[in-house]
């Protein structure tokens, strides 16, 4: 699981490139919605992905388990419902980078004077860009947390069931891509600045509610929802904005210093999120892992 962790991420750290044309070939009046369509993709896949776990996947790691515990351990064979489907997983993931690779078209050629070290130096001595950078990574470390257990408060502290949680787990899907749309409307007729406030005054407002799941209730379904449509009202927002904001920084470089390191600008946050989502991580783990009370 660790090489294939390593693979999985170095792997995923490739496509960089891909994220970077942002600045290269769109202006800065189609970023917004280049990033609604960028993100309704990316859950799109995660959502096939959380059907195919839960409906498909389940039952195998069912059968592994008990084969483990079995007298004499074996693997039990891979069926074909699970196998056909990772292969065309793989088939589809291959065949579209190359798709997008050969149909986009070619961004201009910039020539780079500077070599790395000396953009890395620029890309520093930013400051708008430090600032964001870092208001990205201590969101981050809360978007991670959030991410990872609000699935998780469905089933553990709301105790819904496997329809119920389904249902919730379509809410979410489908808040998320009403609200791609709604806030990048709200970014084109307000502005990021104002549209991104009103995404962390939101969240601060919203995430209370939670403690209502400590309420005796009948049923929790009611409630599972309205805190799901929430997380995804506000994550629809979120989600928007690094690939806009590291390519309107990039753009800004470029005019004071005359070459576009958008690669570097959006290659270098990366760092920094991966570090406060590691710690992130680390932390609802130690949580999950204290005592009930």
């Amino acid at each position: 699981m660790v090489i294939w962790e390593i693979i999985f991420r170095f792997s995923y750290g490739v496509t960089t490139p891909y994220q970077a044309w942002m600045a290269e070939e769109f202006p800065i009046e189609e970023r917004p919605k280049v990033s609604q369509i960028q993100n309704s993709f990316n859950y799109l896949g995660n959502g096939i992905m959380a059907i195919f776990s839960l409906l498909i996947l389940t039952s195998y790691v069912n059968e592994l388990k008990l084969a483990r515990e079995a007298p004499i351990p074996f693997i039990p064979p891979i069926p074909l419902n699970v196998s056909i489907p990772i292969i065309i997983f793989g088939m589809m993931t291959i065949i579209l980078f190359y798709i997008i690779a050969l149909k986009m078209p070619t961004e201009p050629h910039f020539k780079i004077k500077s070599n790395l070290k000396d953009s890395l130096k620029t890309i520093v001595k930013n400051k708008n860009f430090m600032k964001i950078v870092l208001m990205v990574g201590i969101s981050g470390f809360g978007w991670s947390m959030i991410t990872s257990i609000m699935l998780k408060y469905l089933v553990d502290t709301l105790n819904l069931g496997t329809i119920d949680y389904m249902i919730s787990a379509v809410a979410l899907l489908l808040t998320i891509f009403i609200f791609l749309y709604l806030w990048r409307r709200t970014i084109q007729k307000r502005g990021k600045k104002k549209a991104l406030l009103y995404i962390f005054l939101s969240a601060i407002a919203f995430l209370p509610i939670s403690l209502i799941g400590l309420i005796p209730m009948d049923s929790y379904l009611g409630l599972g929802i309205i805190f799901i449509v929430g997380i995804g009202a506000i994550l629809g927002g979120w989600f928007l904005f690094p690939y806009i904001g590291y390519a309107d920084v990039a753009e800004d470089d470029e005019k004071s210093t005359g070459e576009l390191k958008a690669g570097i600008y959006t290659g270098f946050p990366s760092i920094i999120l991966n570090i406060f989502q590691a710690i992130g991580a680390f932390f609802i783990g130690v949580i999950l892992s204290l005592p009930s009370i």
